[in-house]
């Protein structure tokens, strides 16, 4: 189990399914918020800063529904789309789950959405994009920075934080890549999570 205060990255090659991963798996998580944090009413945050966050808010909904996009078409049409959506939350009303395009953001903006939103448990991706940890370059250690400033968001409002990252060509076709395989980091970011999954592709069917 996670727990307020956990961070930890998720890797993966370019368009090899993390968006799809994490839109399945959090809206298992969503459900839960209400048995670790009883009486808060935790939200779960996504911080899109890569593609459209229309597409990804879409992508979410087909997850906690096991829906197609012409079933959802045809559920909007007939007005229960809302309501089937709160039936596979559990009850949970659709203000729980909130998206945030931050492209161009600053740290200090990432941290002013955290403060107002009572999040139990935040999606980013990607940190590498947001602006403003520091003047370091980027390399291991300015990324070190950027992931540090993460877990310390994490420990600070007592939420789970979930950051997205990319596999470099090192670990290209690979069904295990090593943990130094992350894309402009072979020890940096690593060394401020509290753990990491390296989720493998090969391009062979």
């Amino acid at each position: 189990p996670m727990r307020g205060g956990d961070f930890g990255i998720y890797a993966m090659r370019p368009d090899a399914g993390k968006t799809t991963f994490l839109s399945s798996e959090s809206t298992f998580w969503l459900p839960q918020l209400d048995n670790v944090w009883p009486g808060e009413s935790r939200t779960g945050i996504w911080l899109n800063n890569e593609g459209p966050g229309k597409r990804i808010k879409q992508r979410w909904y087909q997850s906690a529904l096991g829906a197609t996009i012409p079933e959802m078409v045809e559920w909007a049409k007939d007005g229960s789309l809302t309501k089937r959506i709160q039936s596979a939350l559990q009850g949970m009303g659709l203000d729980r789950m909130l998206f945030y395009d931050i492209h161009d953001h600053t740290s200090g903006e990432v941290d002013a959405i955290l403060k107002q939103t009572n999040p139990g448990f935040v999606i980013f991706d990607m940190i590498d994009n947001i602006r403003g940890f520091s003047d370091a370059p980027r390399t291991d250690l300015g990324l070190e920075l950027m992931y540090q400033a993460a877990r310390e968001w994490c420990v600070k409002y007592d939420m789970i934080g979930i950051a997205t990252s990319q596999i470099s060509n090192e670990g290209d076709n690979m069904q295990f890549p090593p943990m130094g395989a992350l894309k402009d980091s072979k020890t940096g970011k690593q060394g401020a999570c509290d753990f990491q999954l390296m989720i493998g592709h090969v391009s062979d069917p």
